[in-house]
């Protein structure tokens, strides 16, 4: 949601409870990323950097600060918002932040589902069904464990 231009550049968004949770977590996941996919040490210049410098542009991306927007202006960009996918948008109008263009692109590019989620749910629609109600929540438990296994691993 931080990094979604819809709420990104939505001043009554940066007021809400929420807002400061989700922006915590956000500190913490650059902290993680520029340790991990940057490669930074944690103890290390590069690292603080990095981390200083995307919180200066978030601050500048959110506060509408930028005065660097490349092939669109600052009104477009801010038109585009909600017109076009997040990931689309970053890949064109996140160049005024390069840092913040580059974590937004990859959080954005995940594709979530809840296949797995369904998948344990049907197996415990399976195991768990009228003539086996009696079944206690350990014995459920391994008993899914074990059918979920068999049909996943193969032979």
């Amino acid at each position: 949601m931080l990094l979604h231009p819809s709420y990104l550049f939505d001043p009554e968004r940066h007021e809400a409870y929420e807002w400061n949770y989700i922006h915590m977590d956000f500190q913490q996941y650059i902290k993680l990323y520029g340790e991990g996919i940057m490669g930074y040490d944690p103890k290390g210049d590069q690292h603080k950097e990095w981390v200083e410098k995307c919180n200066e542009e978030l601050e500048s991306i959110a506060y509408q600060n930028a005065n660097d927007w490349p092939l669109l202006t600052k009104e477009k960009a801010l038109s585009e918002r909600t017109k076009q996918n997040p990931l689309s948008w970053w890949s064109i109008c996140g160049k005024a932040a390069p840092k913040l263009q580059l974590v937004a692109m990859d959080i954005l590019g995940l594709t979530t589902v809840a296949s797995a989620c369904e998948r344990g749910w049907s197996s415990y629609g399976f195991i768990h069904s009228k003539l086996r109600n009696r079944l206690s929540v350990v014995r459920q438990h391994k008993l899914v464990y074990v059918h979920h296994n068999l049909t996943e691993c193969p032979r």
